[in-house]
């Protein structure tokens, strides 16, 4: 699989459904995050990356909202992946919120998952992924948070395997740069097609993971602070990229394929 400046990728198909998506995962994840059935999604031309220290890729001598955004938009342009869709979970919605805010003119559109305008994280999960006594509890904390219960136990335990192989030290870097994302001012000024990602299941678990009560709002600020010409939520899914597709949030007719330019 390639590597065009300084990220690892994997791209398939060359369909003509719609504008490119590009898949960016969350914080201690890697491309591996989103399921096959998407990056592999018919009909569509698909990149899935893996963020600087993440995955495949080399490590980085930086990270943080704006690095990687600004490494993003590097790889795309190098490629080159002209107008995509960014499709960003969690921290990589984040990313794809702040290109949206940077380089609206370069992209198609975003898909958002797990998102939110803040992404405060709770100070005793950012203590507990950054030490090595407690790395292993605190991930295993975040992977109960990320499914729902009736998640298939394979699944859920090769996230916890992944996220575990990602590290303490990138992890906790992640999850600083998540708790330091703030665009709720700025939310108006997107302009592009949006599609949001409701995980309503899962509003008392982000709220613990977070560790405040205005964390059940954060979701529902991003979908109603987009205006309403640009932004169009699916609810009742998953806060994970697999755990959402099984309830078919992300299947072709379930919200990618109508995004685009829009008269």
């Amino acid at each position: 699989m390639p590597q065009t400046a300084g990220l690892h990728y994997e791209e398939h198909g060359g369909g003509n459904l719609g504008p490119p998506l590009v898949f960016v995962h969350g914080a201690g994840g890697s491309r591996l995050h989103w399921p096959p059935a998407l990056r592999r999604l018919e009909g569509r031309h698909t990149l899935a990356v893996d963020l600087p220290s993440h995955g495949q890729s080399p490590i980085g001598e930086n990270s943080g909202i704006d690095v990687y955004t600004r490494g993003l938009a590097e790889w795309r342009t190098a490629v080159p992946v002209h107008r995509p869709v960014l499709v960003g979970h969690s921290m990589g919605a984040a990313i794809a919120l702040t290109a949206a805010l940077a380089e609206p003119a370069a992209l198609a559109g975003l898909v958002l998952v797990g998102a939110g305008p803040r992404l405060r994280v709770n100070p005793k999960l950012l203590e507990g992924v950054a030490q090595p006594e407690t790395f292993a509890a605190a991930v295993h904390q975040i992977v109960l948070w990320s499914f729902a219960p009736e998640a298939d136990a394979r699944m859920v335990e090769l996230a916890r395997r992944r996220m575990t192989e990602t590290g303490s030290a990138v992890l906790a870097d992640d999850l600083r740069a998540c708790d330091a994302f703030d665009v709720t001012s700025r939310l108006a000024e997107i302009r592009l097609p949006t599609r949001h990602v409701v995980p309503t299941f899962a509003t008392a678990a982000v709220a613990k993971a977070k560790g405040n009560s205005s964390a059940k709002t954060s979701h529902a600020r991003a979908a109603n602070s987009i205006p309403p010409a640009a932004c169009a939520a699916r609810r009742n899914c998953g806060t994970t990229p697999a755990a959402a597709r099984r309830t078919n949030c992300h299947q072709t007719g379930g919200g990618l394929t109508p995004l685009g330019p829009r008269s």
